[in-house]
């Protein structure tokens, strides 16, 4: 309705992104009214690489000048989340435990490793102060790919040391029961997992994992996931955002600014740049999907105090707006199918967070000589 020059504010989701013969970022934004084009200057450089970094239906806020039939941007604005999170700390000291990417029924499944780490959860192995640490263990998160699951992709049975699905679940069974039962285990699927891949993905309630689903202390979540742990009556406790991380990779792979820094290996940018869009997988085809036309699971409503993640296999912790980002570890040596997806596995890593004090410790189990490190929030 607009005729004349006018400053204007709108929203919408990003349709379509191109390259101008002069070199400005040209979109087209879309609402349920239409459609409408947005220019952005190169001269105005913060603007143009920001507006170079937007993905397609990533739902962004322009600000500008209404000029004939398109807007001259002047201000993008992202849904993000607010810097208003206390960085909660539990009254007690108590541990939380991340595993990601187990795998089991896979040939190059870390055994010896994965065994020192129930050994060091049990309070048999590691140092004084490792043993003190797993003494304190009130939490276990593993998120997503338990098993490797069959058919996953082409010629994978190559891959299997054990090829029944039911029969992997099963072994993965075996080695939870040897967790301490305080211990509360709490598994989110993944893409290996048996199910449907489309997310959002159920919990693993199948006659599969009828194995897992009989152990008390395991609670069983859909992906992607929100839970509350560590309340009290006078402590609300922490809310944990689990995803497996599916878009991760397509994200790694289309924003140049993070592909540039090391892609796939910047789990950091990428869950920084979910938390900016409020969305685990705003593009179409970023990741399989079952739509609902009355909501839509993957926006990020409520502001979690942990954001944890896995399917690229590689370790990451780092803090934005006082939100913890962890991305998980894997308990798998890489194979074929990985090299050719890009992936750079750092197995048998594992973060451990100190609710008190919101300190995060890793323990890598892979190299003969265990190390310890420390990342401070």
């Amino acid at each position: 309705s607009k005729t004349g020059r006018e400053n204007v504010s709108l929203m919408g989701l990003i349709f379509e992104k191109s390259i101008t013969k002069n070199n400005n970022v040209l979109l087209t934004l879309e609402d349920p009214t239409g459609t409408i084009k947005v220019l952005v200057n190169d001269k105005k450089k913060e603007l143009f690489e920001m507006a170079k970094e937007r993905v397609l239906d990533e739902l962004i806020g322009v600000e500008g000048m209404f000029i004939g039939n398109f807007v001259i941007a002047n201000q993008i604005i992202f849904p993000d989340v607010p810097l208003l999170n206390e960085l909660k700390k539990s009254p007690i000291e108590e541990y939380m435990v991340l595993l990601g990417d187990p795998h089991f029924g896979s040939k190059v499944f870390l055994k010896k490793e994965f065994n020192d780490f129930i050994e060091w959860i049990n309070q048999n192995k590691g140092s004084k102060e490792q043993k003190e640490i797993a003494s304190k263990i009130k939490y276990l998160i593993i998120a997503g790919d338990m098993v490797e699951g069959v058919g996953i992709y082409p010629n994978q049975d190559k891959d299997l040391e054990i090829t029944d699905i039911k029969a992997q679940y099963d072994a993965f069974a075996d080695y939870l029961k040897k967790i301490p039962p305080h211990i509360s285990i709490i598994i989110c699927p993944g893409n290996h997992d048996a199910g449907r891949i489309s997310e959002p993905q159920t919990p693993l309630l199948h006659k599969y994992a009828e194995s897992i689903r009989k152990l008390p202390n395991v609670i069983l979540l859909s992906n992607p996931a929100l839970i509350n742990i560590g309340a009290t009556g006078k402590f609300s406790g922490f809310d944990l955002l689990l995803y497996h991380g599916y878009s991760l990779i397509y994200y790694a792979d289309h924003v140049d600014s993070i592909r540039q820094k090391g892609g796939q290996k910047r789990a950091d940018l990428l869950m920084k740049l979910l938390l900016q869009m409020r969305h685990l997988a705003p593009t179409h085809t970023s990741n399989l999907y079952t739509p609902d036309s009355s909501f839509d699971p993957l926006v990020i409503n409520k502001i979690p105090d942990f954001f944890i993640t896995g399917h690229i296999h590689r370790v990451s912790v780092s803090n934005y707006k006082n939100i913890t980002l962890l991305n998980c570890s894997c308990w798998t040596d890489i194979t074929e199918d990985m090299e050719k997806r890009g992936l750079q596995p750092q197995p048998a890593r594992v973060p451990i967070v100190n609710l008190q004090t919101r300190e995060v410790k890793v323990i890598n189990f892979f190299r003969e000589e265990k190390e310890e490190k420390t990342a401070s929030e």
